[in-house]
């Protein structure tokens, strides 16, 4: 009777029928061994129907060669091919129903020049403490130099800087008020540290996502033909428009100057890398360097070597990578590990330290940045590479 039960669900689930019960329910049968026969039965099922294009794929690589490598004695399918061959859409079946075990709608596969499979691994990270991941919360320095420390302090008006007042809201993000801009130009500081993201609303009403190891600088009101604020670390823009007052956002200890005049776009300048990255997702803008400058189209990227001192955009650029992040997660297109590890390093407040050579490869999906840093870890580990965590450091093995 039970195994009768376990095939409903696998059903009702491909068919978007289970209630959140009966996920739960089949979330807790499918880690038990005893269905195991039950499962690979009904993907074989699957794999010679007719109905694979009513089928959801989530292509959850990793955790689908993982599973299957454990499970089933069939051929595996090459971790490099982006797409299901027909024969193999046993694959897709299994991986809506990993959905369920992951829990998290996460997935990530590896692509190593060395090897065409995915290894296997048994939950290897050792670990003495497991790290949260990051939270809510951000540093204010007020023009007078005084801090407030966002994270703690009560919702409500916390400060008033000339013409304008500071409000945090209820749900946690900083506002700044004001009916008349006034003539003088006070300048706020807000920035992150590790381990923290925050929202902020300027007083035209721009709305900016500020992501880890990340700062602003802008004025309380704006004032004058311009509106001007500097930045460092990576932020999510999206700008009010005033075509009489344009929009102009500078590098901080840099000489690149973007100009906007109303647009959606994301900016990734992090001291410690060589590129400088400015994805647009809608309207226009133009980015100065130097003497040079390039206009953006929505879907474009431009990236900024700060080393050799040349841009070079990017068509039909990967924006859902791009603004991951702001979004909840971590989201890697061909990233190899060092690119990975220094976005675990800026979320979970981390030293990540490589005891050998670093692993090749690279790494392609997405992961919720809502998971403990051993979560992220045993789905980084299906690729073969191992993990220690000890206090604040992750350590990273071949």
């Amino acid at each position: 009777m039970s195994r009768e039960i376990f095939r409903n669900l696998l059903n009702q689930y491909i068919t978007g029928e289970l209630t959140s019960d009966e996920k739960a329910q089949l979330n807790e049968m499918i880690n038990q061994q005893k269905y195991n026969d039950a499962l690979e039965e009904f993907v074989r099922e699957i794999m010679l129907s007719d109905n694979y294009d009513d089928i959801e794929s989530p292509v959850i690589r990793a955790k689908i060669h993982a599973y299957l490598d454990r499970h089933m004695s069939e051929e595996k399918a090459p971790v490099t091919a982006i797409s299901f061959p027909r024969h193999k859409i046993w694959y897709q079946v299994a991986a809506a129903v990993i959905f369920l075990m992951l829990g998290v709608g996460t997935y990530l596969w590896f692509n190593n020049s060395t090897s065409s499979e995915i290894a296997t691994t048994n939950d290897n990270i050792i670990l003495k403490q497991d790290i949260p991941p990051g939270t809510h919360g951000a540093t204010l320095t007020l023009a007078d130099g005084s801090k407030i420390i966002l994270d703690s302090v009560d919702n409500g008006m916390l400060a008033s800087q000339g013409t304008t007042k500071l409000v945090k809201q209820n749900n946690g993000q900083l506002v700044y008020e004001t009916n008349n801009p006034g003539k003088e130009a006070l300048y706020n500081v807000l920035s992150t540290d590790r381990g923290k993201q925050f929202q902020v609303t300027l007083s035209d009403g721009t709305r900016i996502w500020l992501n880890s190891v990340s700062s602003l600088r802008y004025p309380t009101t704006f004032t004058g033909k311009e509106r001007r604020i500097e930045v460092t670390g990576e932020a999510y823009f999206e700008v009010a428009h005033k075509s009489a007052m344009p929009f102009l956002v500078k590098k901080s200890n840099g000489d690149v100057t973007i100009h906007v005049l109303g647009t959606h776009f994301n900016i990734k300048a992090y001291d410690d890398e060589a590129d400088m990255k400015t994805t647009l997702l809608e309207g226009r803008v133009k980015i100065t360097y130097g003497n040079n400058s390039n206009v953006l189209k929505p879907g474009q990227q431009a990236i900024l070597n700060n080393v050799i001192g040349q841009v070079q955009v990017i068509e039909n650029a990967d924006i859902d990578e791009a603004v991951a992040w702001k979004n909840g997660l971590f989201q890697f297109n061909n990233a190899n590990i060092e690119t990975v590890m220094k976005q675990v390093e800026r979320w979970y407040d981390v030293e990540v330290i490589y005891a050998d050579q670093k692993p090749n490869g690279h790494y392609r999906g997405k992961i919720s940045r809502n998971v403990n840093a051993s979560e992220m870890l045993k789905i980084l580990e299906v690729s073969g590479v191992h993990f220690r965590i000890e206090g604040k450091k992750i350590i990273v093995k071949n």
